[in-house]
């Protein structure tokens, strides 16, 4: 029942598998926006820098970010597009 993310990068890539459960990704682009569920491990979404995103997991879910880059607080953009 937890939400995770809202924020964009500015140079990271990201793959996001859904080990278990169902975890649903809210993304945005600054052109279109949508909503994909995870829900099986067989599905791998890419994110874009540019992709404004939230992470909502569903109980017991267990989501695998693979980076391009390590972790940097100071490379996320937190203002969303408007």
């Amino acid at each position: 029942g937890q939400t995770r993310g809202g924020h964009r990068h500015q140079h990271t890539h990201q793959a996001l598998i859904a080990i278990v459960g169902k975890v649903s990704i809210y993304m945005n682009d600054g052109s279109a926006e949508e909503v994909i569920d995870l829900t099986h491990p067989s599905q791998c979404l890419l994110v874009e820098p540019k992709d404004w995103h939230t992470m909502s997991f569903d109980k017991d879910s267990v989501l695998l970010v693979m980076s391009s880059h390590p972790y940097d607080r100071n490379e996320y953009i937190d203002t969303p597009y408007e």
